[in-house]
């Protein structure tokens, strides 16, 4: 049986099986000005992983991903950066929204698999604290 990460809503679900959050129900976690802020993408990622288990993907409005794409061209060339299809950024698969401004992180994977195999509590906790 499949669990949904909590937010996610089966109207959202494309012919590829991929959950996007239903961004009138979700609202954007992260706010930026003009340019990308990986400082913050970092601290936002940190804040919501539990135990093993940590975000597994990165929403984005066109705005968003404008940013990350720009951001992305300037560190590795405008060349190496032709889409963010496909891109992961910090560990996180994006995937963009159809709308203009929206940043959320979600989804769970296993962090530390080695920790679960030895401590297999710590995929029993109930924490949706972060």
């Amino acid at each position: 049986m499949m669990t949904l990460p909590i937010n996610f809503h089966m109207t959202n679900m494309t012919k590829h099986n991929l959950f996007y959050p239903d961004r009138r129900q979700v609202p954007s976690e992260l706010a930026m000005d003009t340019i990308w802020d990986d400082r913050a993408v970092a601290e936002l990622i940190r804040a919501k992983s539990v135990d093993a288990k940590s975000p597994t993907f990165l929403f984005l409005g066109r705005r968003e991903a404008t940013m990350l794409h720009d951001h992305l061209a300037e560190v590795f060339g405008e060349d190496a950066v032709s889409t963010l299809n496909g891109t992961y950024y910090m560990g996180l698969n994006v995937k963009t929204i159809d709308c203009e401004s929206f940043f959320a992180i979600g989804g769970s994977k296993l962090t530390r698999p080695y920790d679960v195999f030895y401590n297999p509590e710590l995929l029993r906790r109930d924490d949706h604290s972060a």
